[in-house]
């Protein structure tokens, strides 16, 4: 087992303690933030129909299904399927560095107002335009994000919802300010 096992066997323990599940999107976004706010993850991410999308994240998940370490059930949620697993990630609750996964995670799970599709698709969208403008300029405005988030999702999210997401994801500072 490698680090991303355990990064991922973490992340459906500390769901399934706050009595929620999530399913390869879900994990891919999670994932996607906690990248951003420094936990250690090998995998690039890109523009994709349903938000920032790693392909080495897609391939880790099937080999952890592969391997029994987790299961796809009900509705795509995943679960951990093997005990010795559990087990083994269970006692590295103690090491620092799996620490910080935790406390970033407890850090997104608190801004994002669901982990229904929608919202978090939308805020990792929001938060994916915003670091691509920054990129290229030194300061974004919400209207740059609203643009760049609707030459990506066309109507799918009104302007309010974008500007929200912006807001929140930027006062609880996961986002670079300007």
């Amino acid at each position: 087992m490698n680090h991303m096992d355990y990064v991922i066997g973490i992340l459906i323990k500390e769901l399934r303690a706050k009595n929620e599940s999530a399913g390869k999107i879900q994990l891919q976004k999670l994932i996607y933030f906690l990248k951003y706010l420094g936990v250690k993850i090998p995998y690039g991410y890109v523009v994709a129909k349903y938000g920032p999308y790693s392909s080495e994240l897609s391939k880790k998940l099937n080999e952890m299904e592969f391997n029994d370490y987790i299961k796809s059930i009900h509705n795509y949620n995943y679960e951990i399927s093997s005990q010795n697993f559990e087990e083994k990630f269970y006692s590295l609750e103690s090491d620092s560095k799996y620490n910080n996964v935790i406390t970033q995670f407890n850090r997104v799970f608190n801004v994002l107002p669901s982990l229904e599709f929608d919202d978090i698709e939308l805020y990792s969208t929001v938060h994916y335009c915003y670091n691509s403008l920054k990129v290229v300029k030194d300061s974004v405005s919400i209207e740059e994000v609203t643009q760049e988030v609707k030459k990506w999702k066309d109507d799918k999210f009104s302007d309010e919802e974008i500007k929200n997401a912006f807001d929140k994801l930027s006062t609880n500072n996961l986002l670079v300010k300007n």
